[in-house]
């Protein structure tokens, strides 16, 4: 298959798929449909294949989170909708997941990193959720952390918008291994190698234990997205906050 927003590799029962738009790797609605049709493709025609690498190409990010411009009330519902399918696709298949993550790692970028099973960060590493400041809030994460890195350290995320570095986000349980910056290929191999000397069917077995999470997980994601859709992009605020993002001017809020 052809992409021009995105790489796929196979390798030695691995799919690579690289954001590729670099230097930010912004994910919008083609990105992500191209996401959906990699991961498709493989689980059709490569049943060999038990995990799936995210990583960003360039030297500044893995991503810097999804297009602002794509946040807008006519293309915001499709946008939504192929973003989530991403998330919906990965926790149904077989697959492992991993994430390798260089530079800024924010909004959706963060969601898809973080989403992973693995993630492995170099230590110059930034991690944030920034939508707060727009107006708007992260569906995925309101979805996931909670349950991942508990109420008070998700809201902090959530709430701020502040970014942590890859230490802090090691330490809370976002990142399953840090390296030395430029070693994030080694690193990813190690683990690869790791994973490569398990049993396949064992590993996917134990997914299934997964399935109250999962259930969890695709219920708060439902309600996260009702709400964004039929409520959040209703309000001046969020119209108010794309618009200055995009004029690169200061937002004035209806609400304060």
């Amino acid at each position: 298959m052809k992409f021009s927003k995105i790489n796929l590799a196979i390798d030695n029962r691995v799919a690579r798929i690289t954001l590729n738009a670099p230097p930010n790797n912004i994910i919008d609605t083609q990105m992500m449909e191209e996401i959906t049709s990699a991961i498709e493709s493989v689980e059709k025609n490569n049943p060999e294949i038990f995990l799936l690498l995210f990583d960003g190409a360039g030297q500044k990010a893995f991503s810097s989170g999804v297009e602002i411009r794509e946040h807008t009330p006519e293309l915001v519902p499709k946008m939504l909708t192929s973003f989530h399918k991403i998330f919906r696709q990965l926790i149904e298949s077989r697959f492992l997941t991993l994430s390798a993550v260089h530079g800024h790692c924010l909004g959706g970028g963060f969601e898809l990193a973080v989403f992973c099973d693995f993630v492995i960060a170099e230590e110059g590493a930034s991690f944030g959720l920034p939508e707060i400041k727009l107006a708007c809030f992260p569906p995925v994460a309101v979805a996931l952390l909670p349950e991942l890195i508990g109420r008070k350290r998700s809201d902090r995320l959530i709430l701020t918008g502040e970014s942590i570095d890859a230490s802090t986000a090691h330490e809370w349980g976002l990142v399953s291994f840090i390296c030395e910056n430029g070693k994030l290929a080694e690193s990813q191999n190690s683990l690869l190698d790791t994973m490569r000397g398990l049993s396949v069917s064992t590993l996917q077995l134990t997914q299934k234990l997964r399935s109250e999470w999962k259930e969890t997980f695709l219920s708060n994601l439902e309600q996260a997205e009702k709400i964004y859709l039929e409520e959040l992009t209703k309000t001046a605020d969020m119209n108010e906050g794309i618009d200055s993002f995009l004029k690169k001017r200061k937002p004035i809020w209806e609400s304060k």
